[in-house]
This record gives C-alpha cells, structure tokens and sequence, in this order.
C-alpha cells in the first residue's frame, strides 16, 4: 500500500459518511455512504439541498436539529462563509444509525484555492466524541453558539453564568449574588425586548411558574421573541432544559438564549414556500382545486351571503392532442388556455381543478356583469388557436353554499361538452361524471 492509499484509507475510515459537493450548483458525489434504505433513497437526489430534504423527510436528522442544520447547510450561507470570509464550518446534529440516533459532526473541507471558480469542497460526516461533551468543552462550544447561558436554580432563585454574548473566549463560570428573577426582570425593563413581546416574554420567565412547570412536566420549554442587537430588533430563542442535576429539592435548569434572527427568517421563507405548492398549481400557477374547496369552507362558515358565480370550463380533445402530439405539447396548450384565462378574468380568480378543468370565481358582480364578461372570453377563445373549450356557468345572489354553484357550472359544462363532441362526430363512447 502506498503512503498516499494508508492516508486515504485512514481519512475514510474514521468518517461515516464522505461526499464532494459543488457549492455553487449544488452537484455532489459520495465516496463513502451509509448502505440504509433510507440513505440510499435519499441519495436519489441531484443536489445536495434535496439531499438534506429526503433525510429530513425521512426522519433521518433529529426533529430539534432541523432548523439548525437546515440553516448551517444553506448553499447561500455556505458560498458567503466559505467563499467571502475563509470560515471553517463545522455542524453537530442528532443523526439516525439504526433505531437511535448518534451525534455526528458535519466538517466542510475546503482546498486552499475554493472560490466561485472552483466551488468543489469535501462534506466530512463523523461520529462526535463522546468526551466532547463533558461539562468544559460543552461550554466551549455553546458560549459561539448562544448569546448567553445561564445555569438557574428556581428554588433558590440564584444563577451562574456559562456563556455570554455569543464569544468565542468562554466567560469564567461564576455564581452571582443577584437573583435569577431580577436580571430576567432587568432585560425586559431595559428596552432591548421588543414592546409587543414584554408581556409574553415576562410570563415565561416567571420563576414561580417555572417551578411549577418542571415539577410536573421535564419537558424543555421555548419562546421566540426580539430583542435588539445594535439599532435593530433580532428574532431570538429562549430555551429553559432541566439540569441533569434537577431534583425537586433543588430545581436546577439551564437556560439558552440564541439569536437565531438569520436561521427563523429562512425557516419562515421555507413555510412560506410549502404554502405556496400547498395552494398553487406550480404548472400553471393559478390557483388548485384545494385553495378553491378553502375558499368553499371560508364562504360556507361566514353568515355574509352576496352575489357570487362560477364559470366551468374543460378544454376539449386534450386527450387526443396529448396522444398525437404528446404531453409536452399538450402542456403547452393548457398554459396557454390558462394565459388567455387569466388575462381575462385575474389570475386571482383562477383555479386549477383537474388536468384540463379551471373554473373562475366572481363574487361580488351582477349576473349580467358575469354573462357579459363570459360572451367575451367566448369571443376571444375563437380569435386563438387553441383548443376550444367547453363552459358553464352558474350566478346566484346568495348562495348557501359555493358548492351547489359548482354543481350547476359543471352540469352544464358537460351539457355543452357533449354537444361539442357530438358536432365533431367522435364515433366512441365518452362518459361524463355529473353532479346531481
């Protein structure tokens, strides 16, 4: 074996897992992986942030480690670490090796030259050291993490400090003549917690409730809040955890206090994103029929009943076009159907039901207003060439439910669609689902 083979061989082997991942496009190739079912499946993905997604999906990383591994592996926030600031960028999670789940650190190994010119690094998956995290590394490690760390004791309302403001130079542990109860108090009275969180924020801190909460329940307990750093308010995360030392005689927690402003903003830009495709038709982005049947929900629960209706409409011989000319084209021509659509009536009021089917809402609108405006979408569907549609429509001043007019609009719509096959002498047999 050559010097250079004993050293590969050694760097693969204390490692889990090993990968090389373009920062830039977020391509990657593994050199060593976990033979998992659930690694494997997850490995299906073409770039390493779908990666991280299959294994949250799939339970892989501990659930109160995702908002900070998914923060931490940012491509984004990597390319301004790496690239910009030549930061070394290490990750500790909760990782799952058969039933359980291990610490892993996640190490980014970067060649001398990385830049956007030349964005391959080394993602280095290791099992963490157990002697890491006895008490004087463990302070180590959270004092870069957390702005502050606090060891409180309830029952004698006193406190030693762990870490503060975020340093890298760990604070000597002290313990403080001060009451617990009356720095918490000085935070909240100095103004650096924003006004519409004082409240909130001071009944979280309450030493009493505190000790009434773990004396029934170790469960930890969280609040996000902000609190300023500089001229600006920050998003940050207040933990309290029991202590391995709690007893109820000595009700010792240890309190967490992070800034976690960058991570929450990315967290929330992530649900905004899944509320989005939850709502939306990605391929059309009009409206789905999920949105619609809210909406449905929305109407059917409020006791204000007003002008409302509905047009139906189905795009006729999509199946044909699909089978000659082929899905891509088929696709075309429904994004197409749906620009003339919305350009008519709002994407706003647009929704996607089925493959071929979109309705519009009006609400709000006389019924002549509503025939007026369809007569002339009639008209412009004959100006294009496009697959000729077919509609129904259905007005009510005051519907029951947004339901019923479904009903109608899709009755007759299929009312016109046969017609519409039966002028163009399609010998088959078509069957139509109507509503009674």
């Amino acid at each position: 074996m050559t010097d250079r083979e004993f050293v590969l061989d050694m760097f693969l082997g204390k490692n889990i897992k090993v990968a090389s991942v373009n920062l830039c496009t977020g391509e990657y190739a593994f050199v060593k992986a976990s033979d998992t079912l659930a690694e494997q499946e997850s490995m299906t993905a073409e770039t390493i942030d779908e990666y991280f997604r299959n294994l949250i999906d799939r339970e892989q990383i501990y659930p109160d480690d995702i908002a900070s591994c998914r923060y931490h592996m940012d491509l984004a926030f990597l390319r301004e670490r790496i690239f910009t600031h030549h930061d070394k960028v290490v990750n500790n999670f909760r990782y799952k090796a058969g039933e359980n789940y291990i610490w892993v650190t996640l190490e980014i190994i970067t060649p001398v030259d990385v830049s956007e010119e030349n964005p391959w690094v080394v993602y280095c998956w290791s099992e963490s050291d157990q002697d890491a995290y006895i008490m004087e590394d463990g302070v180590k490690r959270i004092s870069g993490i957390y702005e502050r760390v606090l060891k409180i004791n309830l029952t004698t309302n006193s406190y030693m400090e762990l870490a503060k403001d975020g340093s890298d130079e760990t604070p000597p542990t002290r313990r403080t003549s001060s009451k617990a109860s009356r720095l918490l108090r000085r935070l909240a009275r100095s103004g650096d917690i924003h006004r519409g969180d004082v409240k909130e924020y001071l009944e979280f801190t309450d030493i009493d409730d505190l000790k009434t909460i773990f004396s029934e329940s170790r469960e930890p307990i969280r609040l996000r809040y902000r609190q300023k750093v500089g001229e600006v308010f920050h998003w940050f995360s207040m933990e309290f955890v029991p202590s391995v030392e709690y007893t109820e005689e000595d009700q010792i927690v240890m309190l967490y206090m992070k800034d976690i402003h960058d991570e929450y903003i990315i967290e929330t830009n992530h649900h905004r994103r899944l509320a989005y495709y939850a709502n939306f038709d990605t391929m059309t982005g009009v409206w789905n029929h999920e949105y619609f049947y809210k909406r449905c929900q929305k109407y059917n629960e409020s006791e204000e009943r007003y002008p409302t209706a509905i047009l139906y409409t189905n795009i006729n011989g999509m199946r044909e076009l699909n089978r000659t000319k082929g899905i891509e084209e088929g696709n075309r021509f429904i994004r197409s159907f749906v620009e003339l659509l919305a350009g008519e009536f709002g994407k706003n009021s647009c929704y996607r039901m089925s493959g071929d089917e979109f309705l519009v809402l009006f609400e709000h609108e006389s019924e002549k207003s509503v025939r007026n405006q369809i007569i002339d979408f009639r008209g412009k569907l004959k100006d294009q060439k496009l697959p000729v549609a077919s509609l129904g429509y259905a007005w009510s001043d005051a519907p029951v439910t947004l339901e019923e007019l479904l009903s109608e609009a899709e009755n007759k719509m299929f009312q016109e669609k046969q017609i519409y096959y039966r002028r163009a002498n399609i010998k088959k047999d078509i069957i139509y689902k109507v509503h009674l």
